[in-house]
């Protein structure tokens, strides 16, 4: 918004600045750790697309020199309801999860297979048991009361009788739906 309450058009504001103004949001996120979910579906560090929006918008507001810049980026961060980030473990291609959740994709939207399975891996197969690590509490409960019957399906398909769904943050599990005795099957 401008002093006089209208908002300014893009082309008001100089792209010059916006090479440094970029540089800083790019260090400030790697200084941090700050990573997202991209357009490349990668998880990473904001792309160029990104740094050039928030520059013109930064640069709209004023918002310019970079201790500013980090100030208000560092308030956006707080703001934000930001699920953490766990360290993904290399998923075998060829792994029952991996083929099930390839269906998946390919019977559900793209947005809600990136929120609700993109990030988990199979930890475990035991039989007709197996073991998949999730990231949060939201991605172990809403799968399966949107896309219960479709995942239990097509593990079917690989004799998987049981499901277990676990939380697990760096590295250490914290919580799984076996532990309130809850099965697919």
């Amino acid at each position: 918004m401008t002093q006089d309450g209208s908002t300014a058009n893009e082309s008001e504001v100089p792209l010059e600045p916006l090479g440094e103004l970029a540089e800083t949001i790019s260090r400030w996120a790697q200084e941090r750790g700050l990573q997202r979910l991209r357009s490349d579906r990668r998880l990473g560090y904001p792309d160029e697309e990104h740094l050039v929006l928030w520059s013109r918008i930064l640069a709209q507001r004023g918002v310019t020199d970079s201790e500013s810049i980090c100030t208000v980026l560092d308030a956006a961060v707080i703001a934000a309801p930001i699920t953490p980030v766990w360290d993904l473990p290399d998923e075998d291609p060829a792994c029952d999860w991996a083929v099930t959740k390839q269906k998946i994709r390919n019977r559900i939207r793209e947005v809600p297979f990136l929120n609700w399975f993109e990030r988990t891996r199979q930890v475990e197969r035991r039989g007709a048991h197996i073991t998949i690590a999730v990231p949060d509490e939201a991605t172990r409960f809403f799968p399966e009361a949107e896309y219960g019957k479709l995942t239990r399906d097509l593990l079917g398909e690989f004799a998987v009788e049981e499901i277990e769904l676990t939380v697990v943050f760096n590295g250490s599990k914290t919580f799984s739906n076996m532990d309130e005795e809850v099965t697919a099957k």
